[in-house]
């Protein structure tokens, strides 16, 4: 299956190209706003690298979050484009869960917990889910990963700060997710059982116009 992975979701504009587990291209470019201009012609000059054509794209994956507001809208808006331009299904994939199983291609056994800023937590232990895709406070956070026991494995831009709270616990230099990752993990879903659909956790940050 041949399967464009996308990640906008936080402090990078990142995309792969991978038929049946094997990468044929992929690019990550740091940013932190300008993703709406970079993502297309990056996506552009990946399909050329890997000397595919988009038309042979079977799925499309994209993080739907938790990230930034704009980002996240740029790319669950083009890959759900792109995918309806081609006919094939869109994969939402969350951020937290692209991190956390990230951790998993270098460490087979124990806990893996993504935490992204402000703060978001997503854990696996054994590929199983054992904690949510949750935003909460930092303590609520470390004490959850506590009660897991064992070594846990901390990803994430927020890593060293829940590591902080967390005996035991390695921090691994995994900040943002992979495409590469978010790409595997669309090949295992049902497109049904994960849409490209915005995962915000809470409510966005607004300001109320004051009264005159």
């Amino acid at each position: 299956m041949l399967i464009l992975g996308i990640d906008t979701a936080l402090a990078a504009c990142s995309a792969a190209i991978v038929r049946d587990g094997m990468v044929l291209a992929t690019r990550e470019v740091a940013m932190s706003r300008g993703h709406a201009e970079a993502l297309a012609p990056l996506v552009s000059e990946l399909a050329a690298e890997a000397g595919v054509a988009m038309a042979a794209l079977e799925r499309i994956a994209v993080t739907i979050g938790p990230g930034t507001f704009t980002g996240l809208r740029v790319g669950i808006a083009f890959a759900r484009g792109l995918g309806l331009a081609l006919g094939i299904p869109v994969i939402g994939i969350s951020t937290t869960e692209a991190v956390a199983k990230g951790i998993g291609v270098h460490f087979s056994v124990g806990v893996h917990a993504a935490a992204l800023d402000d703060i978001y937590i997503e854990a696996f232990s054994g590929g199983e889910r054992v904690i949510p895709a949750a935003s909460m406070a930092l303590a609520a956070a470390g004490k959850l990963v506590c009660d897991l026991g064992g070594t846990p494995i901390l990803a994430g831009t927020a890593a060293d700060r829940l590591a902080a709270l967390v005996p035991n616990a390695t921090v691994f230099d995994y900040p943002l997710p992979n495409p590469v990752i978010v790409a595997a993990l669309a090949a295992e879903r049902e497109p049904a059982s994960a849409p490209p659909s915005p995962l915000y956790l809470r409510p966005p940050h607004i300001t109320q116009p004051k009264p005159k």
